[in-house]
């Protein structure tokens, strides 16, 4: 006897061949079988993804001949949640068993979590930032996965204990505030010229601030280098 395992969903089939003496299908092979067809029309890694087949028959003893187990869904635009699967059992291209099975399908996710609660406006470090692996059905779109993504940012509302962190919970960190002192410096070939300011407005790395010149009383625009430094260009 030959075995065909297929799996088709809108049309497109795939197939494995495995032989075996005896014309009888294991209940186990079947959930194996379910379980592949799955991970495979799902794009997921077994790391990501848990699947939970259930069926409730016992092994199949059918007719000898070739042995074709065509697993089939209707088109899922999502990953996780609940699967009704249709089995078509056939040998020698004729259908013998129609079976219903029922998946579920959870993804396992790296998430940041709050270590202690900040306020709104805090800079979060690393040391406030726990990493966990959620398993859930319906996974955290917006959640951050990555500590660059969170250590420096500042917290948009306030953050308690437990929370995920996610893309709307953190903005970019203002290097410098106002009224903060630094020291503008404008360079022009060899030259270069030192003062010190005092910051007007609120920036960030690279952005452009007003800043005033405490030796001129004059107010200038450079770009913010870092928390002690405006570059002037002219």
């Amino acid at each position: 006897m030959s075995l065909i395992l297929m799996g088709s969903l809108i049309g497109i089939s795939t197939s494995a061949w495995a032989k075996g003496e005896e014309n009888v299908v294991m209940a186990e092979d079947i959930v194996k079988g379910a379980e592949d067809f799955l991970l495979e029309r799902l794009g997921g890694g077994g790391e990501a993804l848990e699947i939970d087949v259930q069926y409730r028959g016992e092994n199949l003893v059918l007719p000898e001949g070739k042995l074709k187990l065509d697993y089939q869904m209707r088109a899922r635009n999502r990953q996780t949640g609940r699967f009704p699967l249709t089995l078509l059992v056939k040998v020698d291209d004729r259908l013998h068993k129609r079976l219903q099975l029922n998946a579920n399908v959870l993804m396992n996710q790296t998430v940041l979590r709050m270590a202690r609660p900040i306020n709104r406006g805090e800079r979060i470090k690393a040391e406030d930032i726990e990493v966990d692996t959620i398993t859930s059905d319906r996974p955290h779109r917006k959640a951050l996965t990555q500590l660059k993504d969170a250590v420096g940012m500042e917290a948009t509302r306030n953050l308690n204990t437990g929370s995920i962190l996610t893309v709307r919970a953190v903005k970019p960190a203002a290097l410098v505030d106002k009224n903060d002192r630094v020291v503008i410096i404008a360079e022009k070939g060899l030259m270069k010229i030192t003062a010190p300011g005092r910051i007007l407005e609120k920036g960030f790395q690279g952005s452009m601030v007003a800043v005033e010149n405490l030796q001129t009383k004059k107010t200038v625009y450079g770009k913010v280098v870092d928390p002690t430094t405006v570059e002037v260009i002219f």
